[in-house]
């Protein structure tokens, strides 16, 4: 079965808007507190794969296919602790354009 593009223009008329919630601080004192930073990452990252991921950062090391992985376990859990249910790297590929990759974070049980 199909989605017609027109069938979902016609329900996003429909649609109520949802108040934003304003938060009541200055930018200034949340902005980057839900960015995975080094203080999180002692949090969630192990001594060696911190170390090799600081190492990748800072010295431009090259990262090992088993420290990719516990460096993506630990953003996993800090993300999904945050309520986090899809992700979206957006990035700048050399075409002079914008992409996007979006992703869920969903466990299948079979």
């Amino acid at each position: 079965m199909s989605y017609d593009r027109l069938e979902m223009v016609k329900e996003s008329f429909v649609k109520k808007s949802i108040p934003a919630n304003v938060p009541s601080k200055k930018p200034s004192e949340y902005f980057g507190e839900l960015v995975f930073d080094r203080d999180k990452m002692r949090k969630y990252l192990d001594a060696k794969t911190l170390s090799s991921l600081v190492n990748c950062i800072d010295k431009t090391e090259s990262l090992d296919l088993k420290i990719a992985d516990a460096v993506a376990k630990g953003i996993k859990e800090w993300a999904l602790e945050h309520g986090v249910t899809h992700v979206t790297h957006w990035f700048q590929p050399l075409t002079e354009g914008t992409a996007e990759k979006h992703d869920s974070l969903i466990d299948y049980d079979g």
